[in-house]
């Protein structure tokens, strides 16, 4: 493992530019732990898809975030979000959802998500300066 093999979240450096990071944890250090939050990063497509299909070793229930009481903080653990939870409650979340997001809907509901970002650009445009947009 080289000395550039490490995973720093939300830092400047590694918010502004992850690229590199990236590609040294996947070339170095493709299953890499953070001891000093004691969680395990990994950032080979396999290796994530693989750990996302075995919900029975690899829960999300705990949350997706970096420390384990994050979830009581942000107030998610009475009301989580569908990407924090695991089958079956994942499976029929998603089930309800999913109906409105086919590809009829979708195409539906393009004007107005297109409207409702233009007006913010618009926005963000007329307040001059630099923006970011995530």
């Amino acid at each position: 493992m080289t000395a550039e093999a490490r995973f720093v979240p939300r830092s400047g450096a590694s918010w502004r530019d992850p690229y590199a990071m990236y590609a040294a944890l996947r070339d170095d250090d493709p299953v890499h732990h953070v001891a000093d939050g004691d969680y395990w990063v990994l950032s080979r497509f396999a290796d994530v898809l693989a750990a996302a299909q075995d919900t029975t070793t690899f829960s999300s229930a705990q949350g997706l975030t970096f420390a384990y009481d994050d979830m009581e903080r942000a107030g998610l653990r009475a009301a989580a979000p569908m990407v924090m939870l695991d089958p079956p409650e994942h499976t029929a979340f998603r089930r309800l959802v999913g109906r409105g997001f086919t590809p009829r809907q979708v195409v539906a509901l393009e004007p107005e998500v297109r409207a409702f970002v233009a007006e913010r650009l618009d926005r963000m445009r007329e307040a001059g300066g630099e923006h970011d947009v995530v």
